[in-house]
Protein backbone atom coordinates (compact mmCIF):
# COMPACT_ATOMS: atom_id res chain seq x y z
CA UNK A 1 0.00 0.00 0.00
CA UNK A 2 1.60 3.04 1.31
CA UNK A 3 5.05 4.48 1.10
CA UNK A 4 5.29 5.16 4.83
CA UNK A 5 5.09 2.82 7.81
CA UNK A 6 3.61 3.62 11.20
CA UNK A 7 6.11 4.83 13.80
CA UNK A 8 6.33 2.58 16.90
CA UNK A 9 5.34 5.54 19.11
CA UNK A 10 2.14 5.92 17.12
CA UNK A 11 1.55 2.15 17.02
CA UNK A 12 1.53 2.08 20.83
CA UNK A 13 -1.95 3.67 20.75
CA UNK A 14 -5.04 1.47 20.19
CA UNK A 15 -6.53 1.33 16.69
CA UNK A 16 -9.74 3.14 15.81
CA UNK A 17 -12.89 1.04 15.83
CA UNK A 18 -14.16 -0.01 12.42
CA UNK A 19 -17.12 2.34 12.75
CA UNK A 20 -14.96 5.34 13.68
CA UNK A 21 -12.55 4.65 10.82
CA UNK A 22 -15.45 4.38 8.38
CA UNK A 23 -16.64 7.86 9.48
CA UNK A 24 -13.11 9.25 9.08
CA UNK A 25 -12.78 7.71 5.63
CA UNK A 26 -16.10 9.18 4.53
CA UNK A 27 -15.11 12.62 5.80
CA UNK A 28 -11.80 12.54 3.92
CA UNK A 29 -13.59 11.45 0.74
CA UNK A 30 -16.05 14.34 1.09
CA UNK A 31 -13.81 17.12 2.38
CA UNK A 32 -10.22 16.05 1.70
CA UNK A 33 -7.48 15.91 4.32
CA UNK A 34 -7.90 18.91 6.62
CA UNK A 35 -4.97 18.32 9.04
CA UNK A 36 -1.48 17.35 7.77
CA UNK A 37 0.13 14.04 8.74
CA UNK A 38 3.27 14.24 10.92
CA UNK A 39 6.39 12.28 9.94
CA UNK A 40 9.34 11.40 12.17
CA UNK A 41 12.29 9.19 11.21
CA UNK A 42 10.56 8.74 7.83
CA UNK A 43 7.55 7.09 9.51
CA UNK A 44 4.06 8.32 10.41
CA UNK A 45 4.25 9.69 13.95
CA UNK A 46 0.77 11.23 14.07
CA UNK A 47 -2.20 10.80 11.74
CA UNK A 48 -1.87 7.12 10.85
CA UNK A 49 -5.61 6.60 10.46
CA UNK A 50 -5.83 9.77 8.34
CA UNK A 51 -2.99 8.41 6.22
CA UNK A 52 -4.78 5.07 5.78
CA UNK A 53 -7.99 6.96 5.00
CA UNK A 54 -6.21 8.92 2.25
CA UNK A 55 -4.86 5.70 0.83
CA UNK A 56 -8.31 4.07 0.87
CA UNK A 57 -10.02 7.03 -0.82
CA UNK A 58 -7.28 7.99 -3.28
CA UNK A 59 -6.80 11.35 -1.57
CA UNK A 60 -3.39 13.00 -1.82
CA UNK A 61 -2.00 13.31 1.74
CA UNK A 62 -0.19 16.36 3.09
CA UNK A 63 2.80 16.02 5.45
CA UNK A 64 4.85 17.90 7.98
CA UNK A 65 8.12 16.67 9.47
CA UNK A 66 8.57 16.65 13.24
CA UNK A 67 11.85 18.25 14.31
CA UNK A 68 13.13 16.99 17.65
CA UNK A 69 14.62 14.06 19.56
CA UNK A 70 13.03 10.87 20.91
CA UNK A 71 11.77 12.40 24.16
CA UNK A 72 10.17 15.32 22.35
CA UNK A 73 8.54 13.01 19.82
CA UNK A 74 7.10 10.88 22.60
CA UNK A 75 5.67 13.91 24.39
CA UNK A 76 4.23 15.22 21.12
CA UNK A 77 2.44 11.99 20.21
CA UNK A 78 1.02 11.66 23.73
CA UNK A 79 -0.27 15.21 23.71
CA UNK A 80 -1.73 14.94 20.21
CA UNK A 81 -3.56 11.69 20.87
CA UNK A 82 -4.81 12.35 24.40
CA UNK A 83 -6.36 15.61 23.21
CA UNK A 84 -8.35 13.81 20.52
CA UNK A 85 -9.19 10.50 22.21
CA UNK A 86 -11.10 9.54 25.33
CA UNK A 87 -8.78 6.82 26.70
CA UNK A 88 -9.33 5.30 30.11
CA UNK A 89 -6.61 4.51 32.65
CA UNK A 90 -6.14 0.93 31.44
CA UNK A 91 -5.73 2.00 27.82
CA UNK A 92 -3.18 4.65 28.79
CA UNK A 93 -1.28 2.06 30.87
CA UNK A 94 -1.05 -0.23 27.82
CA UNK A 95 0.38 2.64 25.79
CA UNK A 96 2.93 3.36 28.53
CA UNK A 97 3.95 -0.31 28.63
CA UNK A 98 4.51 -0.30 24.87
CA UNK A 99 6.55 2.89 25.11
CA UNK A 100 8.84 1.11 27.58
CA UNK A 101 9.59 -1.55 24.93
CA UNK A 102 10.61 0.86 22.16
CA UNK A 103 14.42 1.19 21.69
CA UNK A 104 15.51 4.60 22.90
CA UNK A 105 18.87 6.32 22.89
CA UNK A 106 19.97 9.40 24.80
CA UNK A 107 21.43 9.08 28.27
CA UNK A 108 20.08 5.52 28.65
CA UNK A 109 22.49 4.11 26.04
CA UNK A 110 25.47 2.12 27.34
CA UNK A 111 28.03 2.59 24.53
CA UNK A 112 30.47 0.14 26.04
CA UNK A 113 27.94 -2.67 25.57
CA UNK A 114 26.00 -1.32 22.59
CA UNK A 115 22.71 -1.79 24.44
CA UNK A 116 19.67 0.52 24.42
CA UNK A 117 17.83 0.01 27.70
CA UNK A 118 14.05 0.41 27.92
CA UNK A 119 12.54 3.55 29.39
CA UNK A 120 11.96 3.37 33.12
CA UNK A 121 8.43 2.47 34.19
CA UNK A 122 8.27 5.64 36.28
CA UNK A 123 9.02 7.78 33.20
CA UNK A 124 6.34 6.30 30.96
CA UNK A 125 3.82 6.19 33.82
CA UNK A 126 4.25 9.90 34.45
CA UNK A 127 3.98 10.76 30.74
CA UNK A 128 0.59 8.99 30.45
CA UNK A 129 -0.66 10.08 33.89
CA UNK A 130 -1.03 6.55 35.30
CA UNK A 131 0.50 4.75 38.27
CA UNK A 132 3.61 2.59 38.04
CA UNK A 133 1.60 -0.38 39.33
CA UNK A 134 -0.87 -0.01 36.46
CA UNK A 135 1.98 0.04 33.92
CA UNK A 136 3.43 -3.11 35.48
CA UNK A 137 0.00 -4.74 35.12
CA UNK A 138 -0.01 -3.70 31.45
CA UNK A 139 3.47 -5.17 30.94
CA UNK A 140 2.22 -8.48 32.35
CA UNK A 141 -0.71 -8.44 29.90
CA UNK A 142 1.59 -7.73 26.94
CA UNK A 143 4.04 -10.42 28.08
CA UNK A 144 1.25 -12.99 27.95
CA UNK A 145 1.04 -12.50 24.15
CA UNK A 146 -2.66 -13.35 24.46
CA UNK A 147 -4.10 -11.37 21.54
CA UNK A 148 -7.70 -11.62 22.77
CA UNK A 149 -6.87 -10.30 26.26
CA UNK A 150 -4.67 -7.51 24.89
CA UNK A 151 -7.38 -6.41 22.46
CA UNK A 152 -9.98 -6.40 25.24
CA UNK A 153 -7.88 -4.02 27.36
CA UNK A 154 -6.94 -1.84 24.36
CA UNK A 155 -10.60 -1.42 23.44
CA UNK A 156 -11.61 -0.56 27.01
CA UNK A 157 -13.75 -3.67 27.50
CA UNK A 158 -11.62 -5.08 30.36
CA UNK A 159 -9.57 -3.24 32.98
CA UNK A 160 -5.83 -3.82 32.90
CA UNK A 161 -5.76 -4.84 36.57
CA UNK A 162 -8.38 -7.53 36.01
CA UNK A 163 -6.60 -8.80 32.88
CA UNK A 164 -3.24 -8.89 34.66
CA UNK A 165 -4.78 -10.83 37.55
CA UNK A 166 -6.14 -13.43 35.12
CA UNK A 167 -2.80 -13.68 33.30
CA UNK A 168 -0.85 -14.17 36.52
CA UNK A 169 -3.32 -16.73 37.81
CA UNK A 170 -2.87 -18.79 34.63
CA UNK A 171 0.94 -18.63 34.80
CA UNK A 172 2.49 -21.67 36.52
CA UNK A 173 4.21 -20.77 39.75
CA UNK A 174 8.00 -21.35 39.61
CA UNK A 175 9.46 -23.93 41.93
CA UNK A 176 10.67 -22.52 45.27
CA UNK A 177 14.19 -21.24 45.01
CA UNK A 178 16.87 -22.51 47.36
CA UNK A 179 18.57 -19.95 49.52
CA UNK A 180 20.70 -17.79 47.24
CA UNK A 181 24.12 -16.49 48.09
CA UNK A 182 24.33 -12.68 48.19
CA UNK A 183 25.96 -10.88 45.26
CA UNK A 184 29.00 -9.97 47.34
CA UNK A 185 29.60 -13.58 48.38
CA UNK A 186 33.26 -14.37 49.03
CA UNK A 187 32.93 -18.16 49.25
CA UNK A 188 33.18 -18.60 45.47
CA UNK A 189 36.71 -19.41 44.30
CA UNK A 190 36.39 -17.54 40.99
CA UNK A 191 34.69 -14.69 39.14
CA UNK A 192 31.11 -15.93 38.84
CA UNK A 193 30.70 -14.09 35.53
CA UNK A 194 32.36 -17.10 33.87
CA UNK A 195 32.68 -20.59 35.35
CA UNK A 196 34.69 -23.12 33.34
CA UNK A 197 34.13 -26.88 33.41
CA UNK A 198 37.15 -27.32 35.70
CA UNK A 199 35.92 -24.67 38.12
CA UNK A 200 32.42 -26.14 38.10
CA UNK A 201 33.74 -29.57 39.00
CA UNK A 202 35.49 -28.11 42.06
CA UNK A 203 32.36 -26.34 43.43
CA UNK A 204 30.27 -27.64 46.32
CA UNK A 205 26.66 -28.58 45.37
CA UNK A 206 25.08 -25.71 47.32
CA UNK A 207 27.27 -23.14 45.55
CA UNK A 208 26.43 -24.66 42.17
CA UNK A 209 22.73 -24.35 42.98
CA UNK A 210 23.14 -20.73 44.09
CA UNK A 211 24.90 -19.85 40.84
CA UNK A 212 22.16 -21.36 38.70
CA UNK A 213 19.50 -19.49 40.71
CA UNK A 214 21.27 -16.15 40.46
CA UNK A 215 19.25 -13.31 38.96
CA UNK A 216 21.01 -10.27 37.53
CA UNK A 217 18.48 -7.48 36.94
CA UNK A 218 20.89 -5.69 34.58
CA UNK A 219 21.39 -8.63 32.21
CA UNK A 220 20.14 -7.89 28.68
CA UNK A 221 19.85 -9.71 25.38
CA UNK A 222 22.06 -8.88 22.44
CA UNK A 223 20.21 -7.39 19.47
CA UNK A 224 21.79 -8.14 16.13
CA UNK A 225 22.70 -5.58 13.53
CA UNK A 226 22.43 -6.21 9.80
CA UNK A 227 25.72 -7.42 8.30
CA UNK A 228 26.91 -7.29 4.71
CA UNK A 229 29.11 -10.40 5.09
CA UNK A 230 26.10 -12.70 5.60
CA UNK A 231 27.13 -13.66 9.14
CA UNK A 232 23.98 -12.20 10.67
CA UNK A 233 21.47 -14.69 12.06
CA UNK A 234 18.56 -14.14 9.70
CA UNK A 235 15.85 -16.05 11.56
CA UNK A 236 16.07 -14.34 14.98
CA UNK A 237 16.77 -10.75 16.03
CA UNK A 238 18.28 -11.47 19.44
CA UNK A 239 21.01 -13.74 20.79
CA UNK A 240 21.54 -15.02 24.33
CA UNK A 241 24.61 -16.88 25.54
CA UNK A 242 24.30 -18.13 29.13
CA UNK A 243 26.70 -20.88 28.04
CA UNK A 244 29.70 -20.12 25.83
CA UNK A 245 32.47 -22.11 24.21
CA UNK A 246 32.67 -25.32 22.23
CA UNK A 247 34.99 -28.30 21.65
CA UNK A 248 33.98 -29.21 18.08
CA UNK A 249 36.85 -27.29 16.40
CA UNK A 250 35.00 -26.81 13.08
CA UNK A 251 37.28 -24.85 10.69
CA UNK A 252 34.51 -22.49 9.56
CA UNK A 253 33.38 -21.48 13.09
CA UNK A 254 32.71 -17.74 13.29
CA UNK A 255 31.98 -18.00 17.04
CA UNK A 256 35.47 -19.26 17.83
CA UNK A 257 36.99 -16.44 15.73
CA UNK A 258 35.02 -13.85 17.70
CA UNK A 259 35.77 -15.37 21.12
CA UNK A 260 39.50 -15.78 20.50
CA UNK A 261 39.85 -12.26 19.08
CA UNK A 262 38.02 -10.71 22.06
CA UNK A 263 40.03 -12.84 24.48
CA UNK A 264 43.33 -11.77 22.90
CA UNK A 265 42.25 -8.13 23.24
CA UNK A 266 41.45 -8.61 26.94
CA UNK A 267 37.73 -8.00 26.41
CA UNK A 268 35.66 -8.99 29.48
CA UNK A 269 33.02 -10.73 27.32
CA UNK A 270 35.29 -13.78 26.83
CA UNK A 271 37.65 -14.15 29.81
CA UNK A 272 38.13 -17.86 29.01
CA UNK A 273 38.34 -17.56 25.24
CA UNK A 274 36.36 -20.32 23.58
CA UNK A 275 36.65 -22.81 26.46
CA UNK A 276 33.17 -24.00 27.55
CA UNK A 277 31.86 -21.88 30.43
CA UNK A 278 28.68 -21.04 32.33
CA UNK A 279 27.77 -17.33 32.27
CA UNK A 280 25.50 -17.20 35.33
CA UNK A 281 25.30 -13.41 35.21
CA UNK A 282 23.43 -13.65 31.89
CA UNK A 283 20.80 -16.21 32.85
CA UNK A 284 18.00 -13.77 33.67
CA UNK A 285 18.29 -11.62 30.50
CA UNK A 286 15.09 -12.94 28.81
CA UNK A 287 13.12 -12.35 32.01
CA UNK A 288 14.33 -8.74 32.15
CA UNK A 289 13.08 -7.82 28.65
CA UNK A 290 9.90 -7.91 26.62
CA UNK A 291 9.94 -8.35 22.84
CA UNK A 292 9.67 -5.05 20.94
CA UNK A 293 6.30 -4.13 19.46
CA UNK A 294 6.58 -5.51 15.92
CA UNK A 295 4.74 -7.43 13.21
CA UNK A 296 7.94 -9.34 12.38
CA UNK A 297 7.91 -12.65 14.32
CA UNK A 298 11.73 -12.67 14.32
CA UNK A 299 11.65 -9.75 16.78
CA UNK A 300 10.34 -12.13 19.45
CA UNK A 301 12.89 -14.88 18.76
CA UNK A 302 16.18 -15.49 20.55
CA UNK A 303 18.96 -17.65 19.12
CA UNK A 304 20.18 -19.30 22.31
CA UNK A 305 23.79 -20.46 22.35
CA UNK A 306 25.04 -18.66 19.25
CA UNK A 307 28.54 -18.83 20.82
CA UNK A 308 28.34 -22.46 21.98
CA UNK A 309 26.94 -25.93 21.43
CA UNK A 310 24.66 -25.99 24.44
CA UNK A 311 24.00 -29.73 24.09
CA UNK A 312 27.64 -30.73 23.62
CA UNK A 313 28.70 -33.91 25.44
CA UNK A 314 30.84 -31.81 27.77
CA UNK A 315 28.03 -29.49 29.00
CA UNK A 316 26.77 -30.37 32.52
CA UNK A 317 23.04 -31.23 32.47
CA UNK A 318 22.43 -28.73 35.30
CA UNK A 319 23.49 -25.91 32.96
CA UNK A 320 21.08 -27.05 30.27
CA UNK A 321 18.22 -27.45 32.77
CA UNK A 322 18.84 -23.91 34.05
CA UNK A 323 18.64 -22.44 30.54
CA UNK A 324 15.49 -24.40 29.70
CA UNK A 325 13.98 -23.28 33.02
CA UNK A 326 14.49 -19.63 32.11
CA UNK A 327 12.94 -20.26 28.69
CA UNK A 328 9.95 -21.89 30.37
CA UNK A 329 9.55 -18.82 32.60
CA UNK A 330 9.99 -16.22 29.82
CA UNK A 331 6.96 -17.24 27.77
CA UNK A 332 6.94 -13.93 25.86
CA UNK A 333 9.94 -15.15 23.78
CA UNK A 334 10.61 -18.02 21.39
CA UNK A 335 14.02 -19.65 21.91
CA UNK A 336 15.88 -21.29 19.02
CA UNK A 337 18.55 -23.84 19.99
CA UNK A 338 20.96 -25.70 17.73
CA UNK A 339 23.37 -28.59 18.30
CA UNK A 340 25.59 -31.13 16.56
CA UNK A 341 24.59 -33.64 19.25
CA UNK A 342 20.86 -34.10 18.47
CA UNK A 343 20.62 -37.33 20.46
CA UNK A 344 21.21 -35.39 23.69
CA UNK A 345 18.28 -33.07 23.01
CA UNK A 346 15.89 -35.98 23.48
CA UNK A 347 17.07 -36.39 27.09
CA UNK A 348 15.44 -33.12 28.24
CA UNK A 349 11.89 -31.87 28.72
CA UNK A 350 11.45 -29.09 26.18
CA UNK A 351 9.24 -26.05 26.89
CA UNK A 352 6.60 -25.26 24.29
CA UNK A 353 8.28 -21.98 23.28
CA UNK A 354 11.63 -23.60 22.43
CA UNK A 355 12.58 -24.62 18.89
CA UNK A 356 15.00 -27.56 18.81
CA UNK A 357 17.39 -27.86 15.88
CA UNK A 358 20.47 -29.70 14.68
CA UNK A 359 23.23 -28.86 12.22
CA UNK A 360 23.73 -31.11 9.20
CA UNK A 361 26.59 -29.78 7.10
CA UNK A 362 27.32 -33.05 5.28
CA UNK A 363 25.79 -36.45 4.57
CA UNK A 364 27.60 -38.10 7.51
CA UNK A 365 25.29 -36.31 9.97
CA UNK A 366 21.95 -37.19 8.34
CA UNK A 367 21.21 -40.57 9.93
CA UNK A 368 21.97 -39.36 13.46
CA UNK A 369 19.79 -36.26 12.97
CA UNK A 370 16.80 -38.18 11.63
CA UNK A 371 17.06 -40.90 14.31
CA UNK A 372 17.35 -38.39 17.16
CA UNK A 373 14.43 -36.25 16.01
CA UNK A 374 12.10 -39.22 16.12
CA UNK A 375 12.42 -38.79 19.90
CA UNK A 376 12.94 -35.04 20.34
CA UNK A 377 9.70 -33.65 21.77
CA UNK A 378 9.47 -30.03 20.62
CA UNK A 379 6.71 -27.92 19.08
CA UNK A 380 9.11 -26.76 16.34
CA UNK A 381 11.89 -29.03 15.09
CA UNK A 382 14.34 -27.66 12.58
CA UNK A 383 17.52 -28.31 10.59
CA UNK A 384 20.41 -25.96 9.84
CA UNK A 385 22.24 -27.05 6.69
CA UNK A 386 24.90 -24.35 7.06
CA UNK A 387 27.37 -24.46 5.58
CA UNK A 388 26.19 -26.97 3.00
CA UNK A 389 29.46 -28.76 2.20
CA UNK A 390 28.19 -31.41 -0.22
CA UNK A 391 24.96 -32.65 -1.84
CA UNK A 392 22.74 -34.00 0.97
CA UNK A 393 19.89 -36.50 0.79
CA UNK A 394 17.35 -37.03 3.59
CA UNK A 395 14.88 -39.87 3.99
CA UNK A 396 12.81 -38.40 6.90
CA UNK A 397 12.60 -34.66 6.36
CA UNK A 398 8.98 -34.98 7.49
CA UNK A 399 10.32 -35.08 11.07
CA UNK A 400 11.26 -31.41 10.75
CA UNK A 401 9.19 -28.24 10.44
CA UNK A 402 11.89 -25.93 9.05
CA UNK A 403 15.02 -26.30 6.93
CA UNK A 404 17.56 -23.45 6.96
CA UNK A 405 20.11 -23.56 4.11
CA UNK A 406 23.28 -21.48 4.08
CA UNK A 407 26.79 -21.14 2.76
CA UNK A 408 29.97 -20.18 4.60
CA UNK A 409 31.08 -16.61 5.10
CA UNK A 410 34.79 -15.86 5.33
CA UNK A 411 36.32 -17.03 8.62
CA UNK A 412 39.83 -16.97 10.02
CA UNK A 413 40.61 -20.39 8.53
CA UNK A 414 38.19 -20.77 5.62
CA UNK A 415 37.20 -18.81 2.49
CA UNK A 416 33.70 -17.87 1.47
CA UNK A 417 31.77 -20.85 0.12
CA UNK A 418 28.51 -20.78 -1.84
CA UNK A 419 27.14 -24.28 -2.51
CA UNK A 420 26.15 -24.94 -6.14
CA UNK A 421 22.60 -24.00 -6.99
CA UNK A 422 21.84 -27.59 -8.06
CA UNK A 423 22.58 -28.79 -4.50
CA UNK A 424 20.31 -26.13 -3.02
CA UNK A 425 17.50 -26.75 -5.53
CA UNK A 426 17.57 -30.50 -4.87
CA UNK A 427 17.39 -29.97 -1.12
CA UNK A 428 14.49 -27.54 -1.56
CA UNK A 429 12.64 -30.14 -3.65
CA UNK A 430 13.15 -32.70 -0.88
CA UNK A 431 11.73 -30.23 1.64
CA UNK A 432 8.71 -29.47 -0.56
CA UNK A 433 7.96 -33.18 -0.90
CA UNK A 434 8.19 -33.62 2.89
CA UNK A 435 6.07 -30.55 3.70
CA UNK A 436 9.03 -28.85 5.41
CA UNK A 437 9.38 -25.04 5.28
CA UNK A 438 12.59 -23.60 3.78
CA UNK A 439 14.59 -20.54 4.86
CA UNK A 440 17.54 -19.44 2.68
CA UNK A 441 20.36 -17.62 4.48
CA UNK A 442 21.67 -14.42 2.91
CA UNK A 443 25.21 -15.84 2.71
CA UNK A 444 24.02 -17.92 -0.25
CA UNK A 445 23.69 -14.76 -2.33
CA UNK A 446 26.29 -13.14 -4.55
CA UNK A 447 26.37 -9.36 -4.09
CA UNK A 448 29.03 -8.28 -6.57
CA UNK A 449 29.58 -4.74 -7.84
CA UNK A 450 30.57 -3.73 -11.37
CA UNK A 451 34.37 -3.88 -11.84
CA UNK A 452 34.76 -5.26 -8.32
CA UNK A 453 36.01 -8.59 -6.98
CA UNK A 454 34.36 -11.69 -8.43
CA UNK A 455 33.41 -14.86 -6.61
CA UNK A 456 34.81 -17.82 -8.55
CA UNK A 457 32.01 -20.37 -8.50
CA UNK A 458 33.05 -24.03 -8.28
CA UNK A 459 31.57 -27.37 -7.25
CA UNK A 460 34.89 -28.41 -5.71
CA UNK A 461 34.81 -27.79 -1.98
CA UNK A 462 38.08 -26.24 -0.68
CA UNK A 463 40.10 -28.90 1.18
CA UNK A 464 40.16 -26.86 4.39
CA UNK A 465 36.44 -27.68 4.91
CA UNK A 466 37.07 -31.43 4.87
CA UNK A 467 37.50 -31.87 8.62
CA UNK A 468 35.42 -34.99 9.29
CA UNK A 469 37.34 -37.62 7.34
CA UNK A 470 35.52 -40.94 7.41
CA UNK A 471 33.62 -40.33 10.66
CA UNK A 472 29.87 -40.93 10.70
CA UNK A 473 26.88 -39.74 12.72
CA UNK A 474 27.53 -37.93 16.01
CA UNK A 475 31.10 -39.28 15.98
CA UNK A 476 31.61 -36.80 13.14
CA UNK A 477 31.38 -34.01 15.70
Amino acid sequence: MSKYQQHPLSAAFPKMSDAAFAELRADIAANGLLAPITLYEDKVLDGWHRYCGCDATGTEPRFRVFEGEDDAARKFVVSANLMRRHLDTSQRAMIAARFANIPHGGDRTRPEQGVNLPLAVATVAQSLNVSEKTVKDARAVLASRDAKTIAAVDSGQVSVSRAAKQVRASTPKPAPKPKQLPDNVTALPMNTGSVTLEQWAALAPDIRTALLRRRNSRATLNRQNEREDGNAIDWARFTWNPITGCLHDCPYCYARDIAERFHSEGHPAFPDGFAPALRADRLSAPINQLPPASDDPRDARIFTGSMADMFGRWVPPEWIDAVLGIAREARQWEFLMLTKFPKRMSEFEIPNNVWMGTTVDCQARVNAAEAAFERVQARVRWLSVEPMLEPIRFSRLDRFNLLVIGGASVSKNTPRWIPPFEWIADLMRQADDAGCAVFLKSNLYRKEQPFGARYRFTEELPKVFDYLGKKKGEDAA
